[in-house]
């Protein structure tokens, strides 16, 4: 898991997270699973990679409900 506290919307902050999640979860094996935080907005550019490398990504919007969404990501 990867939580940032930063803006993830300049320098391609999110996409760098998400390679280094995407690199791990396929080192880890098949049971591994890769979820970013954010406190911020993920743009929707940055959602769709994280989703085609399936990690579940949670951010701003995704934070009220932040127990339930980490609960069902790691189900």
């Amino acid at each position: 898991m990867e939580c940032k506290t930063k803006r993830l919307d300049g320098d391609n902050l999110a996409a760098a997270a998400i390679y280094k999640l995407d690199a791990l979860r396929k080192a880890g094996g098949l049971r591994i699973r890769g979820i970013l935080v954010s406190f911020r907005r993920v743009r929707d550019g940055d959602k769709r990679r994280a989703e085609e490398a399936n990690i579940k990504v949670i951010d701003q919007a995704g934070l009220p409900r932040l127990k339930e969404l980490l609960a069902a990501a790691i189900r």
